[in-house]
């Protein structure tokens, strides 16, 4: 009989093996989902430094709390819930500021630009140069798909605040793509 499979594709064995104090077996789920995690890291961090920072305090935080998950839904959506919570407590320790803004004429529905010129490392470094508040937003809406609500509830602003950061974050994203372009 083949071991039981999660959702994210990591046998319930390996998984139970990690949890019972196993390094390979841990090693090998490492393997499987440090890559992405770090991805995550790099979109919220000002620079590398800093991501290796986040993701080697969040990963001690998976290893440590692997008993806690319950098999509901995902593994990797587990582990990813956990790295952006780290990721946002690193911006928030930066005091990122959030601006409340009650009109913001269309910048809401324009389209970026330039995007697909560029690598995903390009965009990731572009992504990075801007003000954390906006950072956050850009990578919590478009990236990991929270809608406002959840946003808000993320970083303790109003709906309205989320919406409106959005908006600037697409403005000076698109202009930091079009400057990129020249």
């Amino acid at each position: 009989m083949l071991p039981q499979r999660n959702p994210s594709g990591i046998s319930s064995v390996l998984l139970k093996q990690a949890i019972d104090g196993d390094e390979n077996a841990f090693k090998t789920i490492y393997n499987m989902f440090s890559g992405t995690l770090y991805g995550i890291c790099l979109r919220y961090s000002i620079d590398d430094q800093e991501a290796n920072d986040i993701f080697q305090e969040a990963f001690v935080n998976i290893y440590l709390n692997l008993g806690k998950f319950r098999g509901e839904g995902s593994f990797e959506g587990w582990a990813k819930t956990i790295v952006i919570r780290f990721c946002l407590d690193h911006v928030k320790k930066r005091q990122p500021t959030y601006f409340e803004i009650d009109n913001v004429s269309n910048a809401d529905s324009e389209q970026l630009t330039g995007i697909d010129r560029l690598s995903m490392n390009e965009l990731v470094k572009v992504i990075q140069t801007m003000p954390d508040g906006y950072r956050s937003i850009i990578n919590l809406y478009f990236v990991e798909g929270y809608n406002h609500r959840e946003i808000a509830d993320l970083l303790n602003i109003s709906e309205g605040t989320s919406k409106s950061q959005l908006a600037r974050a697409k403005i000076i994203l698109k202009q930091k793509l079009i400057n990129k372009g020249e």
